[in-house]
Parts: C-alpha cells; sequence; structure tokens
C-alpha cells in the first residue's frame, strides 16, 4: 500500500517510528516536510510566513505521489494549518485522509466531524496503522482508528499501548536525512515513552488518565539504546544526540548503567529534558560525565502555591536554584522554562520570577505565555475560577489558536510582555547589573520588544558565548529551507 505522511513544522519522531514499521512490512512509504518557516512555535512573522510558505509544494508533490492513504500527526498548535492543506489536498484528490497526533487523541469527537478528514487515530498508532495498511483500508474495525462511513462514525476500542519498546524497529530517518544538513547535525531519541507526573497544562494527562485510564510510562532497556545510537553513529555521524523523553533522569539506577555505556560506546554530546525534583549533585554529576552537553528544566513559577495548585507541580525553589547552581558546577548547558499569565498570577508574582532569574541565572531562559490545550486540568481550573467561557472552551478544543506557547499563546497582559522581555534582555545585561535592573524597576521603563526579536536576540548572543546546539540546529533548518523555498525545491 502507498502512504504518505506530512510532517509539520519539525522532524517528527511519531512519523519516523510509523514510516519504519510500515516500510519494514514491505508498504511503499514517503515523508513530505513542510518547515512552516517564520510560523512555527520559535518564531511568527506572518509576512514572511506566506511569502516562504511551502503549502502549495507540499499539496503538489502529495498531488504527484498519489497515494492510497495521507496521514499527519497533528499538534493543537499545527491543526488548523493540517486543515487548510488536507482542505486543498482535497479540492483535486478523493485519496482518504488520516489525522493521528495529540489533538485528534484530546478532541476526537470534534477532528472527525472535519469534512477534510477522514479517519483519526486515537491514542499511539504503531499498531493499528499497521493493520490498516495490511487491510488496504478495507477493515473498519481496526482498534484506535475511527472511520467514517455511509454517513456515520465507527468508533472503535482503544488498544492498550506498546509496553515492551524494545520490540519496536529503531526508526529510520533517511527520509529526513535526504533533505539535507540541516538534520544530519543531530540524532532525536526516545528512551521512554509517558510521564509519571501530572502538570495540569500538559496533554500528557489527557492521554494517560483520560485515555487509558492510568499512568503508562514505559522504558526501554539501556541496551536497547545503545544499540540504536551505535547504529546511528555508524550511519549518519551526528554531532549531538537529542533524547526527547519527557523526563530523561527519573530512574537514577537506569542512567547509573546508561552513562559508563554511553560514554564508552557513543561519546557524543547530548540534550536531555528534567523535571527539578530529580536534580541532585550525583544526578547531575553523572549526567555531565557521560557527555551531557544540554539539558533543559521546567521551572515555571517561583510561587509554590501556583505551581502546586494551578500546575499541580510539587517541587521547591531551591530544587530550582540547585539546578541552576549544579549545572554550573558540572559545565552542562541550562535551559530553563518559565510561565507567564498562569490562572490567578499577580504582577508581583511576575516581579519576583524576574528577581528569581536575576539571582539564579541559568545558561538561556524560554519565556512563555500559558497556552491551554483540549482537555487539560487547568482548563477546567481556570472555567472554574472564572478565567475561561465556554466559547473560550469551545475555540481552545477546535485549534483556533494556532500560536504556541513561546509566542504568545492565548494569554499576556502588557505587564507581562513587559516581563518577558526583560527575562529576554537579563541575557544581555552584565551579571553585576541584573539584580540591580530588577530591583530598580528599570525593566519598565523599557519599551515591549516583539517576542520574536527579544527571543532571537538573547539567543543569538547565547547562541555566540558556545553551546545551545540545539539552536545551532534551529538556525542551519531556516537556512537550509529558506534557500530550498526560493529554488522551489521541497
Amino acid at each position: 500500500m502507498k502512504i504518505t505522511f506530512i510532517a509539520l513544522g519539525s522532524p517528527s519522531h511519531s512519523i519516523t517510528s510509523l514510516y519504519t514499521i510500515l516500510k519494514k512490512k514491505g508498504h511503499d512509504v514517503d515523508i513530505i516536510y513542510d518547515p512552516m518557516l517564520f510560523s512555527d512555535a520559535d518564531l511568527d512573522i506572518p509576512f514572511l510566513s506566506k511569502l516562504f510558505s511551502f503549502k502549495k509544494l507540499v499539496v503538489k508533490k502529495i498531488l504527484n505521489i498519489n497515494p492510497d492513504l495521507i496521514a499527519l500527526s497533528v499538534s493543537t498548535d499545527f491543526y488548523t494549518y493540517a486543515v487548510e492543506i488536507c482542505k486543498e489536498i482535497k479540492k483535486k484528490s478523493n485519496t482518504p485522509i488520516l489525522f493521528g497526533g495529540i489533538h485528534p487523541t484530546s478532541v476526537p469527537d470534534i477532528v472527525i466531524q472535519n469534512e477534510y478528514v477522514d479517519m483519526i487515530c486515537v491514542g499511539e498508532g504503531d499498531i493499528s496503522i499497521l493493520k490498516l495498511a495490511n487491510s488496504n483500508l478495507k477493515k473498519t474495525n481496526i482498534k484506535n482508528i475511527w472511520f467514517k462511513k455511509n454517513g456515520k462514525i465507527i468508533k472503535n476500542k482503544i488498544e492498550p499501548p506498546v509496553h515492551n519498546l524494545d520490540s519496536l524497529p529503531f526508526p529510520n530517518f533517511d527520509a529526513f536525512y535526504k533533505l539535507g544538513n540541516a538534520f544530519r547535525f543531530g540524532y532525536d531519541l526516545f528512551t521512554a515513552r509517558g510521564c509519571p507526573y501530572n502538570c495540569s497544562y500538559c496533554s500528557n494527562n489527557v492521554i494517560w488518565d483520560k485515555l487509558y485510564g492510568a499512568k503508562k510510562y514505559r522504558r526501554r532497556s539501556v541496551e536497547s539504546v545503545i544499540e540504536e545510537l551505535k547504529r546511528a553513529k555508524k550511519k549518519y555521524n551526528p554531532k549531538i544526540i537529542r533524547i526527547q523523553d519527557d523526563l530523561f533522569a527519573i530512574d537514577k539506577n537506569w542512567l547509573k548503567k546508561f552513562a559508563p555505556l554511553y560514554k564508552k560506546y557513543i561519546g557524543i554530546p547530548y540534550f536531555c529534558f528534567i523535571h527539578p525534583n530529580t536534580v541532585d549533585e550525583e544526578t547531575i554529576k553523572i549526567l555531565s560525565w557521560s557527555g551531557c552537553s544540554e539539558m533543559e528544566v521546567g521551572f515555571q513559577t517561583v510561587y509554590p502555591k501556583t505551581r502546586s495548585v494551578v500546575l499541580n507541580r510539587h517541587t521547591s525553589n531551591k530544587k530550582l536554584s540547585d539546578a541552576v547552581r549544579l549545572c554550573r558546577k558540572y559545565n552542562v548547558f541550562l535551559s530553563v522554562d518559565a510561565i507567564l499569565n498562569i490562572p490567578g498570577q499577580t504582577n508581583k508574582e511576575m516581579h519576583d520570577l524576574l528577581l528569581f532569574f536575576a539571582q539564579n541565572f541559568p545558561s538561556r531562559i524560554n519565556v512563555f505565555f500559558l497556552r491551554y490545550y483540549p482537555k487539560t486540568g487547568i482548563v477546567d481550573y481556570a472555567k472554574n475560577k472564572g478565567y475561561l467561557t465556554t466559547q473560550d472552551i469551545k475555540k481552545i478544543d477546535e485549534g483556533e489558536h494556532t500560536l504556541g506557547l513561546t509566542q504568545g499563546g492565548q494569554t499576556s497582559t502588557k505587564f507581562s510582555r513587559k516581563i518577558q522581555t526583560a527575562i529576554y534582555l537579563l541575557h544581555l545585561i552584565p551579571k553585576k547589573h541584573r539584580i540591580m535592573f530588577v530591583k530598580k524597576k528599570y525593566y519598565l521603563k523599557i519599551p515591549i520588544i516583539k517576542t520574536d526579536i527579544a527571543r532571537m536576540l538573547s539567543r543569538v548572543f547565547v547562541s555566540a558565548k558556545g553551546g545551545d546546539y540545539y539552536k545551532i540546529l534551529y538556525f542551519r533548518k531556516y537556512l537550509q529551507f529558506t534557500i530550498r523555498r526560493i529554488f522551489r525545491k521541497i
């Protein structure tokens, strides 16, 4: 069967995994990539987005391939854009279109009603996509897949998620790597699926608590991970490994087994995400020793009540400051996340967050305005407290707000934009002046700088000082695909 995936924004590990599974079973599979230049989660400039749009090129290539099935993994941020592409495809083709990913999983009853979507995958698709392809689209009783047939919607039961992740084939990134050097620089890796935490603003709680009914954190064996990386090192020669687990250092015993094998057989700098609760000197020391050059940690806010009651994150400010201190001690580039305009968050709380960063400055700070995602716990909290109306929630569920968190999401005020500008400016202010800049409230006298510009200034400055491999990849992608768009290559 001929299947074509459309990947939006960044190379999708989920699409790559499904691509690999289907390829190994003899199906004819393609991936078409739309980089969504100037309209992604980091950079939003509408007139440049329109000028450098890949949409028409994507549709043209789809029509030339003429597949039996078109499939997309769709986040809430890119849902409306995905629908626009499919609308153009449907004008000239009757090829069935399948939507999978977090947005269809969160609000399946809404997505399946879309006139340009023929079927959806709810939950993980490793097993169901193969069954669907093997049936040549003739079966409509495949678990996890919802179908439209004769004006009716067929809602099939949910397949339990894959328990033994070692049973899945190593992902084949050839379809992305052949596009050029922007992707060859790094290699994306998952050692686990799921998350043991339940942050109210994160879609993980939709998947696990509401879909599967329980936490389903699963981890691969160290041996499986090292074997995949040996193959990737030989085949792709990456300069950095990007470990995309929601939380990498959650199991110290696993980490202790992984670290010496990684150092011995791989020896490439790697990036990972960790939770503040996993921060202690032994963990950071192991990470650094094994080759972790950069990590990202969610700080979000420094007010304990907001953190625990609203965000359902139970940690301490000491853990946050320890992360900064220990990463500096062991020479690990620390990128931290902060969220502004959380329900009930006051101007003083945002000021105190800025002061905390002035006193405990990491390598880089990512500033987000809160983005509400469908069916997450914080949506219920905000509605109960009067911050969201029924109409607001309808728009959230329909994915009408297409901007990512960093671009402003759905919540911002003049003061929060001042704070965001000030946090980005901390990257440019000499260390000895940061605290005075905040305590004297000089930031109130500075004009608000557009999010994209402020962020790019800080990131260019940070990258120029060294490290920040993640943003080096980002800049390479923009350079390469801007040139490709000029020459109408996809």
